[in-house]
């Protein structure tokens, strides 16, 4: 049982893709609350074969407070394809809040990648992008394929309910009625 103070607001957010494997946008399956890493099942995205770096958008409609983002990954053999991949997390401003590369070396692929954010409580973030520039052993380009993306956090200060709205009246960062 895993017990998080944050709610996941990927779910159902607009995605854009630099490139898919058959023309047809995939990016919305990750975010369609499927956790399935069975590829089989078209609950994957899949980059095509000729992108030099492909890339995964993920645009909040404001911003958050995130503390966790989770990354699914297919079950099968060619999960060795999420190696290496980066996560980054932007600001409104543009810049970057956090970076962070998977370094694992081992031979073996993880099926749910966790990816902590610890200064998520006081830096708001609008968007997260996740690219691949590693080129796995049964490939001679890098594949990006997530099969879902989950952003667990809080609405910012001066904000309340589940879609975060403003206060109309605040005291000390805090709504009051």
């Amino acid at each position: 049982m895993h017990i998080n103070g944050g709610q996941n607001f990927a779910l159902k957010i607009q995605v854009s893709q630099s490139s898919s494997v058959d023309d047809k946008p995939s990016g919305f399956r990750a975010v369609d609350g499927d956790t399935s890493g069975d590829f089989d099942q078209q609950t994957c995205t899949h980059s095509k074969h000729e992108d030099p770096m492909p890339t995964l958008v993920f645009n909040f409609p404001r911003s958050y407070l995130f503390t966790r983002f989770l990354v699914y990954n297919r079950d099968d053999e060619q999960g060795t394809r999420l190696k290496g991949f980066m996560l980054e997390a932007l600001g409104e401003n543009g810049k970057r809040v956090l970076r962070y590369q998977d370094k694992d070396k081992s031979p073996e692929f993880k099926t749910t990648y966790e990816v902590l954010n610890a200064v998520g409580w006081k830096r708001p973030i609008i968007k997260v992008e996740i690219s691949q520039t590693y080129i796995s052993d049964i490939d001679s380009v890098p594949i990006l394929t997530v099969c879902e993306f989950e952003s667990y956090g809080e609405c910012p200060p001066r904000t309340w309910n589940l879609e975060c709205e403003k206060c109309v009246g605040c005291y000390n960062d805090t709504c009051v009625w």
